[in-house]
């Protein structure tokens, strides 16, 4: 598995390599085509735009880092060592990188939390995540209900399973998700743990605004996204929703996609 993971990661690096120098001998063309005084006036768009996106970088750091002293508190909880197979907290870890960058790139981003963070998911997170000790996010192997002793009741733990609909996000609570990836085997899990601690629990009002398929399972990611972009756009919940939740999700969309398929081999077999 290791030397599969290290080919894989060099055969991405050639092509990467091999992309970036396709458009420099692309640019070394069109530049070799242009006078001299479109070639000043290119250059002078490609810094423009390069320091362009160093000021946006340094405001995304600087956002961040504001974040962790007065952002809204987003917690992931971590505190299922045990529960995942290897390839379950890999994927875990993906989705944990791609909740920090929906986070990082957010106009307001949160202070995520990663909580209960040990054992085989500490393991697997501090080998597969690159930069996890730079992020900006407050790491901890303590869990959601000792991390937070002091603001219990404003405590919200995220899970399909509770009966009660989250209507609204208030900023001033700290929202709860679980960072389990299991294909559904542990049912209720996340809910006995909050009712356990005796912390409130909440259900994102999905179904009241999509067609979900009945297997759907969101993954941590995308309710990560779906609260940050709340936070921003308070009352939105359609359009929110309608942004973050891919069409695979759907109602529909398996038949969809299987018709479309069998549409195209007819039409080549006519």
């Amino acid at each position: 598995m290791a030397k599969e993971k290290a080919a894989r990661k060099a055969h991405e690096k050639d092509a990467r390599k091999r992309r970036k120098q396709e458009r420099r001998s692309e640019m070394g063309e069109l530049m070799a085509a242009m006078t001299e005084e479109e070639r000043e006036e290119t250059r002078k768009r490609h810094l423009a735009t390069r320091r362009e996106r160093t000021k946006d970088a340094a405001a995304q750091r600087e956002a961040l880092a504001r974040s962790v002293k007065d952002g809204t508190e987003l917690v992931i909880d971590l505190d299922f060592d045990g529960k995942m197979t290897d390839a379950e907290l890999r994927h875990l870890c993906q989705q944990l990188t791609y909740s920090y960058s929906v986070n990082r790139k957010a106009p307001h981003p949160c202070h995520l939390h990663l909580l209960g963070l040990k054992g085989d998911v500490k393991d697997m997170a501090e080998r597969q995540i690159t930069g996890l000790p730079h992020w900006h996010v407050t790491r901890s192997e303590a869990t959601f209900n000792e991390h937070f002793a002091h603001k219990k009741d404003k405590l919200v733990y995220l899970t399909a399973d509770s009966t009660t609909e989250l209507e609204d996000v208030d900023p001033s609570h700290v929202y709860i998700i679980g960072g389990l990836v299991d294909h559904n085997r542990y049912k209720d899990l996340c809910l006995q743990r909050a009712e356990a601690a005796g912390v409130a629990t909440a259900r994102l009002p999905i179904r009241k605004y999509v067609n979900l398929d009945s297997r759907a399972v969101l993954t941590v990611n995308h309710v990560v996204e779906i609260m940050v972009q709340m936070l921003s756009r308070r009352g939105e919940w359609a359009a929110v929703l309608d942004e973050v939740l891919p069409a695979r999700k759907r109602a529909g969309w398996r038949e969809a996609k299987a018709g479309a398929k069998r549409h195209c081999a007819h039409g080549a077999s006519g």
